[in-house]
């Protein structure tokens, strides 16, 4: 299934290839250069702690798929190869490579467990920005119905795994408190119900429920 769009799926690339910026609330003034920030960068390997093919195997099967390179039987000796001299495009090659699973079309499954990975107790760095990653990938995939949830701990420290997401529905105020026989008493402004003679909701009139 294809619930993550080629849209969110390119975000998400892209901010493990290149990083992003993670925005104050308001400018806050950096009092060493005399200029008010209004972000600050994050960006972290993928891999974390581990290596590339130590990350790798604990998604993939190296040994037993298919090497791109004839001089090798398979994944592993290939990648091997090609990680130690260095002749990738860009350090995210794996993105568009089809043996990872990757790729607009490949199915939600694979990616949703690589970025669940990068954020396991067992590869990330507990001083890097792993957090601001995390809010990150929430933030592009709640859009595609998908969010990532503490599923349960090792030594105390979240591991985190992929669910399906539902926008929540929030009632409004008067929904859920009023019944229509205590109407007259509220007027309504900008959305938030006051009664008319003290300006304000009591708490007799909010424990009040239909009768």
């Amino acid at each position: 299934m294809d619930k993550i769009t080629e849209v969110t799926r390119r975000d998400i690339l892209d901010a493990i290839r290149d990083g992003f910026e993670v925005l104050y609330d308001e400018p806050l003034y950096n009092g060493f250069n005399g200029e008010y920030e209004t972000g600050y960068e994050v960006k972290m390997p993928f891999y974390g702690r581990l290596d590339e093919i130590s990350f790798f195997s604990r998604i993939y099967d190296l040994k037993n798929r298919p090497s791109h390179d004839h001089r090798y039987n398979n994944a592993l000796e290939d990648i091997k190869c090609h990680l130690h001299w260095g002749d990738y495009p860009d350090d995210c090659w794996f993105f568009d490579d089809e043996r990872f699973k990757l790729r607009h079309g490949d199915g939600d499954a694979t990616l949703l467990k690589f970025i669940c990975e990068m954020l396991h107790p067992t590869v990330r760095d507990e001083n890097s920005q792993w957090k601001d990653y995390l809010e990150k990938f929430n933030s592009l995939l709640r859009v595609d119905g998908y969010e990532l949830y503490p599923a349960q701990c090792i030594s105390g420290r979240e591991v985190y795994k992929a669910r399906s997401y539902i926008q929540p529905i929030i009632p409004t105020l008067p929904a859920m408190l009023f019944s229509e026989r205590y109407k007259e008493l509220l007027k309504y402004g900008s959305g938030e119900p006051v009664d008319k003679v003290s300006n304000k909701v009591s708490d007799r009139a909010k424990s009040i429920w239909f009768r």
